[in-house]
């Protein structure tokens, strides 16, 4: 048989007893009993904080609407929440099909707000939907003119109690908003 030699062959034949004997304070019976006693204080911190995380993960929405969000982007192969803004879309576009002027004008205010909750997500500055339009810029929101314009017609619905809107006026104002919405990736 072959002698071990190298690194590995210093390790065979080594005592850890005479390691421990060459260091005195290690054999002392306090010393022992402490080390003991903080590995049962951070097992018991280790296995509290285990519990802890694990029922936090349980009793909290958070792993879920993750966990939701990683699936459905992975299967419907578009961002999380894509899917309630064309519902929300479609909603506002059926609005059109009523023979309601009511509806028409409440179509234009909805597809607005939808708008401005877009740019607050961006985070343009500003405290009003018409202030964060202003700030808003031209590689941020696509056809920013156009919008502009749309958002001078809610302007006028919401302001002027007098207003008439006609339809096709308001399939026009909705189609500016579509175009903005669509360039954003966002129906």
């Amino acid at each position: 048989m072959q002698s071990p030699d190298g690194f590995l062959g210093i390790f065979q034949n080594l005592d850890i007893s005479s390691i421990f004997q060459g260091i005195p304070f290690l054999q002392n019976f306090w010393f022992r009993t402490l080390i003991f006693v903080g590995q049962i204080l951070l097992g018991a911190f280790g296995i509290f904080f285990f519990v802890f995380i694990v029922y936090a993960l349980l009793h909290t929405s958070w792993l879920r609407e993750k966990m939701l969000e990683d699936i459905t982007e992975f299967t419907r192969y578009k961002a999380y929440g894509l899917h309630r803004r064309e519902r929300q879309w479609q909603r506002i576009m059926r609005r059109l099909e009523m023979a309601n002027e009511g509806e028409w004008k409440l179509s234009i205010l909805e597809a607005d707000q939808m708008l401005d909750e877009v740019l607050q997500r961006l985070q343009v500055r500003g405290a009003s939907p018409d202030e964060r339009l202003v700030n808003a810029t031209e590689p941020l929101v696509p056809d920013l003119a156009s919008l502009k314009e749309a958002h001078t017609v809610r302007n006028n619905i919401v302001h002027d109690p007098d207003y008439r809107l006609r339809k096709d006026e308001a399939m026009r104002v909705l189609r500016l908003y579509e175009e903005v919405l669509t360039g954003l990736d966002l129906i």
